[in-house]
């Protein structure tokens, strides 16, 4: 996992990282971990990638209290946002500005979530 985290985020080697989550996930599968990958693949950003961000984030669509940390939120928003179903978007971006664990900064999240408001005026 730390492999995974620094070569997506410091060396943005998506490719690489993800391949690094997907082994972790394999060896233990952890909720943190896919919520990582989750966020990895929206950033990368392709068709494949936002498919299978939705469909590693179906329950948290449906119950964003599930992503304390809100990673899984984020990376739900930027799919949805690349999308552009900006409703949701906001929803999940919203969502994950609140999350209770969150620990990174807000600022790119809150970001997305006014160029999205903008979107819909």
């Amino acid at each position: 996992v730390h492999v995974g985290d620094a070569l997506c985020a410091r060396v943005k080697d998506f490719d690489r990282g993800i391949s690094f989550y997907r082994k972790s996930l394999t060896l233990r599968p952890r909720e943190y971990v896919k919520y990582r990958l989750a966020y990895a693949l929206a950033s990368r950003g392709g068709w494949e990638d936002r498919q299978e961000v939705k469909r590693l984030g179906a329950e948290v669509v449906r119950n964003p209290s599930l992503d304390q940390r809100g990673m899984m939120l984020d990376a739900l928003g930027t799919v949805y946002m690349a999308e552009g179903d900006w409703e949701t978007a906001i929803k999940m971006f919203k969502a994950s500005i609140a999350a209770p664990g969150r620990f990174w900064p807000k600022g790119a999240t809150k970001r997305k979530l006014d160029e999205c408001i903008e979107r819909i005026r």
